[in-house]
C-alpha cells in the first residue's frame, strides 16, 4: 500500500470533519507517524481524493484550463487556451472516478447512480459538470467539467479575438440596444456562453 493510500485510510478512520482546512490538520498530524517521508505532493493528493477531484484537481489551479475531459479512469484530456490535450494524469480505477464525481455533485444534493445514470451539476465556483454512468459512458463513469469564466468580454474583444467580425459585432449591438429575440446555438466549446 502506497503512501497516499495509507494516509487517506488513516485519516478515514478518525473523526474529522470533512473540509480541507480541518483535514490538512489531521493530515499534518499523521505524517510523522505514519509516512515520515511524505512528499508534499502526496499529502496534496490525499486531500484531493477526499474532498476534490482527485487526481485532476491540479488542473483547476491552472487558469489556462477551460475544460477537464475524463473519458474514462486512464484517459484525462484537459482543454488549456484552446488547445485539446491528453495528459498523463489517470485515476486509480473507475470507483475512484465517481468518488470524484459523487463529492462534485453531492453539494448541490444531486445523485448519480444506476436509476439516474447522467447529471448536470453547476459547482460553487461556477464551473459545470457533465457526469455519466454506464450504459452512457461505455467505459465507466466519465465527466465533462468546464470552468467558469468570470470576467465577460465585450464585443469589441470578440472582435480582436477573432470570434465575429465587425458586421456580426454591430448586427448583435443593434439586436441587443432594440430588445431583439437572439437565438445562440452550437457545438460543445464553441463560444455560446462567452457571446452571451
Amino acid at each position: 500500500m502506497g503512501v497516499v493510500e495509507r494516509l487517506s485510510r488513516e485519516l478515514l478512520n478518525r473523526d474529522v470533519a470533512l473540509d480541507r482546512e480541518s483535514l490538512f490538520s489531521e493530515l499534518l498530524s499523521l505524517v510523522p507517524h505514519h509516512a515520515p517521508l511524505a512528499k508534499p505532493a502526496e499529502i496534496e493528493a490525499v486531500l484531493d481524493g477526499l474532498v476534490g477531484l482527485g487526481p485532476v484537481e491540479q488542473f483547476l489551479a491552472d487558469t489556462a484550463v477551460t475544460d477537464i475531459l475524463v473519458n474514462r479512469y486512464d484517459d484525462v484530456w484537459v482543454e488549456r487556451a484552446g488547445h485539446l490535450e491528453r495528459t498523463p494524469v489517470t485515476f486509480s480505477s473507475p470507483e475512484a472516478v465517481l468518488a470524484a464525481i459523487e463529492r462534485a455533485i453531492a453539494p448541490s444534493g444531486l445523485r448519480l447512480d444506476r436509476a439516474s445514470p447522467s447529471v448536470d451539476a453547476r459547482l460553487a465556483d461556477g464551473s459545470r459538470l457533465h457526469a455519466t454512468l454506464p450504459p452512457i459512458s461505455i467505459d465507466g463513469p466519465a465527466f465533462a467539467l468546464r470552468r467558469f469564466v468570470p470576467k465577460a468580454r465585450t464585443l469589441l474583444e470578440l472582435e480582436a479575438r477573432g470570434a465575429l467580425d465587425h458586421q456580426a459585432s454591430g448586427y448583435l449591438a443593434d439586436a441587443v440596444r432594440n430588445r431583439r429575440n437572439i437565438v445562440v446555438t452550437g457545438g460543445t466549446g464553441s463560444g455560446k456562453t462567452t457571446l452571451l
